[in-house]
């Protein structure tokens, strides 16, 4: 994270993609357990911020969906990994908000506010929920 934040994105991409082939390898050895799924899908939402800090969109758009494909995986009892997950969502949507195609936007969105709902539903007094589903209106709002 250190060389994503001194804006050294290449070096960040390259130490994450390590890391991703590390979780990889142990998914295999143990399976796909929570913590290994929860900690790829993050890995993958790191490599995506690279690549569209890079300006490559489209490999952006596919860290991001494999990043939710394992986040998926994960029990939705965690508010960090729901975080993570609706944030993923949402990053899908702005690209694809970016690229013209709004009806994709829309559905990303609208996923995104789905994950923050349920999440407010059993946490109703963590404020940071609030602040989520109130973040997904607004993006839902812009489409």
């Amino acid at each position: 994270m250190r060389a994503f934040r001194a804006n050294n994105i290449e070096s960040a991409k390259s130490r994450l993609s390590v890391c991703a082939e590390d979780i990889r390898e142990q998914m295999e050895r143990m399976g796909n357990t929570s913590e290994l799924c929860s900690q790829l899908g993050a890995v993958l939402g790191m490599l995506g911020d690279c690549c569209r800090a890079m300006g490559d969109g489209g490999s952006a758009v596919s860290y991001f969906e494999e990043s939710v494909n394992f986040l998926l995986k994960v029990p939705n009892d965690d508010l960090e990994i729901t975080h993570t997950l609706s944030v993923s969502l949402n990053k899908i949507g702005d690209l694809r908000y970016y690229e013209g195609d709004l009806e994709a936007a829309r559905s990303h969105y609208f996923q995104s506010l789905n994950v923050r709902r349920d999440a407010i539903k059993d946490h109703p007094n963590v404020s940071s929920q609030i602040l989520d589903v109130a973040v997904s209106l607004a993006k839902v709002a812009d489409v």
